[in-house]
């Protein structure tokens, strides 16, 4: 029902010129609701509100964060949750070529795990006979 009674705030999501926290800013007055209501109705503060209204991100917790009160809010006043994260994702650019990257990086040291471990494990075992060694022979 409330989807219904937006359609230029549920529209606008879709347009480039607005950004994710305009759409969310405008949905809310629309609706008659203070940043204070919403933010007790989606359990934040109303500066986290305040924050993602005037799409300042990067000073929310982080990008996972800041997309789940994206959803979240949306959800709250009937909008598209999807298109939302959408326009946020090409509001705020991440760097999604870095994240494969460091996923990459883990995935290598997971698959050679065990010989490093040998390795390691060796190497500790020939230094401790070394000290071993030196602290029997008689000086």
């Amino acid at each position: 029902m409330m989807a219904e009674e937006m359609p230029d705030a549920k529209s606008s999501t879709s347009q480039s010129s607005q950004t994710p926290g305009s759409v969310l800013a405008l949905a809310r007055q629309h609706l008659k609701l203070s940043q204070k209501d919403v933010a007790e109705k989606i359990h934040l503060t109303a500066h986290f509100v305040n924050l993602i209204e005037n799409d300042l991100y990067e000073e929310l917790p982080g990008h996972v964060f800041a997309r789940g009160y994206i959803k979240l809010y949306g959800e709250l006043l009937g909008l598209d949750s999807k298109e939302l994260l959408t326009s946020f994702d090409r509001f705020v650019d991440p760097e999604p070529e870095r994240a494969l990257d460091v996923t990459r990086t883990i995935r290598g040291w997971y698959k050679y795990r065990g010989t490093v471990l040998i390795v390691l494990f060796v190497i500790l075992l020939v230094g401790l006979t070394a000290i071993l060694r030196s602290c029997t022979q008689p000086m």
